[in-house]
């Protein structure tokens, strides 16, 4: 069963995250260099349209679902748990920004970000008895 109080706050935490993560004052500067080239951190955010942002939110929400499900079904402690999705996380996307010739900057600003989400979503499930 899926508890949706604990998917919706884990959802809402990882949009908020997210703002926070990628702009100007933390990591979206050097995620933005390293993404767009050649084009300022101004530049990016005026030409995303809100398909972007939907398409995000909606993957977002089905993380925050499939978490849900995982560690409510997964018999393992707690540290165990988060460490097998946290390095699972930072791991899976490594050939993919090899391959197409990212630069490991923007694939830590990218890992960092999500292993900080699935961080917050693992608080959020235990509070909630997950």
């Amino acid at each position: 069963m899926i508890a949706i109080l604990p998917v919706l706050i884990s959802f809402v935490l990882s949009q908020l995250l997210g703002v926070l993560w990628y702009s100007q004052w933390l990591f979206g500067r050097v995620w933005a260099r390293h993404a767009f080239p050649g084009k300022s951190y101004e530049d990016i955010g005026k030409n995303a349209s809100s398909r972007t942002y939907i398409i995000a939110a909606i993957a977002h929400a089905v993380i925050a679902i499939v978490m849900c499900y995982i560690l409510g079904h997964m018999q393992a402690p707690l540290l165990s748990k988060f460490l097998c999705l946290a390095l699972l996380t930072a791991a899976l996307p490594v050939p993919h920004h090899i391959f197409l010739g990212h630069s490991l900057e923007r694939w830590a600003v990218d890992a960092g970000y999500d292993v900080a989400v699935i961080t917050m979503a693992t608080c959020v499930f235990t509070f909630f008895g997950i």
